[in-house]
């Protein structure tokens, strides 16, 4: 005898039956013993589970876990910047590697030697040009115009950094939204 149907109708209530299905399930149950059993034992289940008292947790309990897994997940955001950062140091290290290799087995390292000297004698030259660009501009200027210049390099860097500052802060109490948490 199948009991597939009967056995789902008796165990599932999320459904309510028909009232075919419901004669169709009631013929069964007193023609299988087996599903009559079943029958049986389900509503003594619902019934325990009914008059079971509801046990609530200890006093406390919900502020610690929030606590606790608040503690894990900014632990678990610390570990993910960590292992970003080394990731960025890592490739960061491993680039220059590969194009310090590929510069020295391109071409002879005297070769290699001579470019770079030749690069910082460049960049050398270049800052003595800025330098005398700046004092001969600053000759022209009246002596008040460099200091406005400074105070107002100073302002913006420091609101810059104080921007910076501010961003960490939030970041920092508040922690990075994430894409689970839109979710």
């Amino acid at each position: 005898m199948s009991h597939q149907p009967f056995e789902q109708w008796i165990l599932d209530d999320s459904q309510p039956l028909s009232t075919e299905e419901n004669s169709l399930l009631n013929n069964h149950i007193g023609q299988c013993s087996d599903c009559s059993q079943l029958q049986e034992q389900w509503n003594h289940v619902e019934e325990m589970l009914i008059q079971a008292p509801v046990k609530h947790a200890p006093e406390g309990f919900t502020a610690r876990w929030q606590q606790t897994f608040l503690a894990k997940k900014a632990t678990q955001q610390k570990l993910n910047g960590k292992r970003f950062i080394h990731f960025l140091i890592f490739g960061s290290f491993t680039s220059l590697l590969m194009y310090l290799s590929l510069s020295i087995l391109s071409g002879s390292p005297a070769r290699f030697i001579m470019s770079f000297l030749r690069s910082s004698s460049v960049l050398a030259l270049r800052i003595s040009k800025l330098n005398m660009l700046y004092h001969s501009i600053q000759s022209y200027l009246p002596p008040a115009i460099p200091i406005i210049l400074l105070i107002l390099l100073s302002c913006s860097l420091i609101l810059m950094l104080s921007i910076w500052g501010i961003t960490f802060w939030k970041y920092s109490i508040k922690g990075v939204i994430l894409n689970e948490d839109y979710q």
